[in-house]
């Protein structure tokens, strides 16, 4: 009756059974908790609880870009980091994960094939699946830091890969795309006349600085380039999820959005605006954030 496509494994695993049990011990300290609202962080700012009575949410006025003043949002919000970015050449989803299924029917037909490091973000297996899109994963190795495996990466692309998709920096690992490994996958992407996806839905929160670590894929237009991201983790607000794709304005004619995927939510949408002016010093979730983060790299460090 079902497609395979969702014929899920649905029994639990050792792990999730394992960490059932550890939860349900008292006293227990869950360090893998991700959820900013549940840990006790700063509530959100007046005017953007506000911002949730603005008459703008009870109209819709359609775009498949999604709407322009939040367009313009995200623009702003790039350009506070340094990289111009046109409004007209970002793309408003309601989260990064749909904007992955977007990007992966705009660029394989059913079976072909994308690269991915591994281990990467758990849900893109089951983006990918849903789309007919087989992945081919790559490893990384440790040279003081984790990197991708270019020997591995190699042997993995083959006549039926459409792109390489990366996590920037990784999840889990956390590990960022260095110089020299940008420039080894832009390589590729010329050599093979494939794609780059590139999510950096974490870039802002680094433990600390490194010259040796690449910028944000938003401005490269040497190869085929989709970068995603979104409110739900660069602001700390996973409960106003709004993705965005931001793609290279050559290829605008056939990645471009029809009206059948005006997707991005109202309220989100409108939100936009007002949570990018917040930067750079950012909400009141973002920033504690990632003083924990630091916080807990030096405490583990000592250890």
């Amino acid at each position: 009756m079902f497609s395979d496509r969702t014929a899920w494994i649905t029994r639990p695993s050792p792990l999730s059974v394992a960490i059932a049990e550890r939860r349900a011990l008292p006293g227990l300290i869950d360090l893998t908790a991700s959820n900013p609202t549940a840990v006790d962080l700063p509530p959100l700012a007046p005017e953007l609880i506000a911002a949730l009575a603005d008459p703008g949410v009870g109209r819709y006025d359609p775009d498949p870009a999604g709407p322009l003043p939040a367009r313009a949002a995200v623009a702003a919000y790039y350009a506070s980091l340094g990289y111009a970015v046109d409004p007209e050449h970002l793309r408003l989803s309601a989260s990064t994960s749909e904007a992955y299924g977007w990007l992966f029917n705009l660029l394989c037909d059913r079976g072909d094939a994308v690269v991915v490091g591994h281990p990467s973000y758990p849900l893109l297996d089951d983006l990918a699946r849903l789309e007919g899109v087989a992945l081919t994963p790559v490893g990384s190795t440790w040279h003081g830091r984790w990197e991708l495996d270019l020997d591995a990466l190699d042997e993995a692309i083959t006549p039926s890969t459409r792109a390489i998709a990366l996590v920037h920096p990784n999840n889990p690992s956390g590990a960022y795309v260095t110089l020299e490994l940008r420039e080894a996958l832009l390589a590729r992407c010329r050599q093979h006349g494939i794609a780059l996806l590139v999510d950096e839905v974490f870039l802002e929160y680094p433990h600390r600085d490194d010259p040796l670590r690449a910028p944000s894929f938003v401005g490269c237009d040497e190869v085929l380039t989709f970068t995603l991201s979104g409110l739900s983790k660069t602001l700390a607000l996973p409960q106003m999820k709004l993705g965005w794709v931001r793609r290279r304005p050559r290829r605008r004619a056939r990645s471009r959005p029809s009206d059948g995927w005006s997707t991005s939510p109202t309220a989100s949408s409108l939100w936009a605006p007002r949570c990018c002016a917040r930067r750079p010093s950012g909400c009141a979730t973002a920033r504690p954030c990632s003083a924990r983060c630091e916080s807990g790299s030096r405490a583990t460090s000592r250890r």
